[in-house]
């Protein structure tokens, strides 16, 4: 009875820290992505968008099924699931070591930062975890029949694409375990796993393809052990320390302790397979290790800890009891008040609260953003941009605070308005992309794009422009002097029939008046040089390196 009383004050704990407050951070990027394909209307569409990305579609799929909406919805599948994470860790510790094992190994689990704020994401990370705990637990304890074994471990293997590699860890374990209850049925659970893969093999080539080609991720350093351990354990040296030193317990018993050796074995067995394979993957064919990826490694160190502070008497209880409650006030900040994420539905908000209608609003990963912004609001991709000249325009950065690359041929400066974690407004403008020019039939001169070379009286014009706001025509342009006169082009802008402006342009002057173009979408410029002249044996030519409306 008190071990039960234990082990559901355990899970009580673990409940309360992944359960409250889940909407109280905006999503981030890889959860906005979750959003993205839970929206979408079939699963054709679910298996094209995932087809761009690295995941096997279990989890997305599991979730499409579900169909959350808000942000609270999406993450409550998650954090209901990572409480299996605790139980399994307990049970398992009161398989290997008894009650005290198993009560620290679950209280251990549900403190742990790490287990705690990856539960609570809209993402598959903390249930790939509690998965692979669960075959950790069956792997000691093996169930009746044992086939049944399999079926976690296929679901590990269409959750995460890291979901193989714990299965070859949990297979290594069983190689490496002195006592095992079988070697057989692991190593099935992970052929298993990759069987059940095949009928995605294609998409899942195509996703190695891209992501060699394109790599999320740089390299990760010569001591990912140190690095991964210390971002598993939200980058705490505290906890680090005094869970390394539960190992070490754990270490010194070996000498006469079978379960101590089993459970050194674990550890061993799922940091190869979690981290060192993957790192050497990463220098052999596209970085691929994360922290986050390597998270069923967290309960593994946590259970064999826990062992070690079961050893010791009243020092180990007082160690766990330290260790327990330094995960607590983490964990407990981090759920309550710590800002973590990166604040997408802030910016969004503050987007919202400042839009004028007609404003165009240009971000990179616009459909992240339509979580938050619907229908309402139209944004517009930098590289799909179909304006000419904008007096401004608001910019949505989140994750990569950086402008986007295409917006640099518009020219316009970017002004912070709000930068909060991980997302900003900006505004832009004026912005002005180069106007691309054909040859008049019959014309003197070459065109390449925006740039005009004429003599005689050769002529260039546009297709139709979209402009709007009060515009004024900018030229960048050099001449072939000849004489004292400069290079003058001839200048029209019209609107359809009607002509906004006919004015001369000097090569080297200034911008042309300015003219109110409204919202027009028809607006076409034409340019003519008109003093071609010859004097002294030097011809004069325009050079036209680019012309822009620069408008207001």
């Amino acid at each position: 009875m008190a071990q039960r009383r234990a082990l559901l004050g355990v899970l009580l704990l673990a409940a309360v820290l992944r359960l409250v407050a889940l909407d109280r951070e905006s999503l981030w990027l890889d959860e906005l992505f979750t959003a993205r394909v839970v929206s979408l209307p079939t699963f054709a569409d679910v298996y094209a968008e995932l087809a761009r990305d690295v995941h096997p579609p279990g989890w997305f799929t599991a979730m499409w099924l579900l169909s959350p909406g808000s942000d609270a919805a999406l993450r409550l599948p998650g954090a209901v699931v990572g409480l299996g994470t605790v139980l399994a860790a307990a049970l398992a510790g009161m398989r290997l070591g008894g009650t005290r094992t198993g009560v620290f190994a679950g209280l251990l689990c549900a403190t742990a930062p790490g287990l705690v704020l990856l539960d609570r994401e809209a993402r598959a990370n903390g249930t790939m975890t509690a998965v692979a705990t669960l075959l950790l637990l069956l792997a000691v304890s093996p169930p009746r029949p044992r086939w049944l074994l399999l079926l976690p471990a296929v679901v590990l293997a269409q959750l995460h694409p890291f979901g193989m590699l714990a299965l070859l860890g949990i297979a290594g374990f069983a190689w490496l375990d002195p006592e095992p209850p079988s070697r057989t049925w692991p190593t099935l659970a992970f052929v298993a796993g990759g069987l059940s893969l095949l009928p995605w093999v294609g998409m899942l080539a195509g996703q190695v393809q891209t992501f060699v080609a394109d790599p999320w991720y740089t390299p990760p350093s010569s001591d990912s052990l140190g690095w991964i351990v210390f971002s598993l354990f939200d980058e705490r040296a505290g906890l680090v320390v005094l869970t390394l030193a539960g190992l070490l317990l754990t270490v010194v018993e070996t000498r006469t302790d079978a379960t101590a050796t089993r459970l050194v074995a674990l550890v061993v067995a799922l940091t190869g397979a979690l981290v060192i394979v993957p790192q050497v993957l990463s220098y052999l064919v596209a970085p691929v290790l994360r922290s986050r990826s390597a998270l069923p490694l967290l309960p593994a160190l946590l259970l064999a800890a826990a062992y070690g502070f079961s050893r010791a008497g009243r020092a180990g209880t007082l160690l766990v009891g330290l260790l327990a409650t330094s995960q607590l006030v983490v964990s407990t900040r981090a759920v309550l008040s710590d800002i973590r994420s990166e604040q997408w539905r802030e910016i969004a908000e503050a987007l919202r609260a400042r839009i004028q209608p007609g404003d165009l609003v240009i971000a990179d990963q616009r459909w992240l953003w339509h979580h938050y912004l619907g229908d309402s609001v139209a944004v517009t991709a930098p590289g799909d941009l179909d304006v000419d000249a904008v007096p401004s325009a608001w910019l949505l950065l989140g994750h990569d605070l950086e402008d986007p690359a295409p917006l640099a041929a518009f020219g316009g400066p970017s002004r912070d308005v709000v930068t909060l974690h991980g997302a900003a407004l900006h505004q832009v403008g004026p912005l002005a992309r180069p106007l691309r020019f054909t040859l008049v039939p019959g014309s003197a001169g070459l065109v390449d794009g925006p740039r005009v070379e004429l003599w005689g009286a050769g002529s260039a014009e546009t297709g139709a422009l979209r402009a709007s706001g009060r515009c004024a025509i900018v030229l960048d342009a050099t001449e072939d002097a000849a004489g004292t006169e400069p290079a003058r082009l001839h200048v029209v802008l019209r609107d359809g029939p009607d002509v906004l402006l006919d004015t001369e342009m000097v090569v080297g002057g200034g911008p042309s008046p300015a003219v109110d173009l409204g919202k027009a979408t028809d607006v076409h410029l034409a340019i003519t040089f008109v003093n071609d002249a010859v004097i002294d044996g030097k011809d004069r030519n325009a050079h036209v390196r680019s012309v822009r409306l620069r408008c207001e």
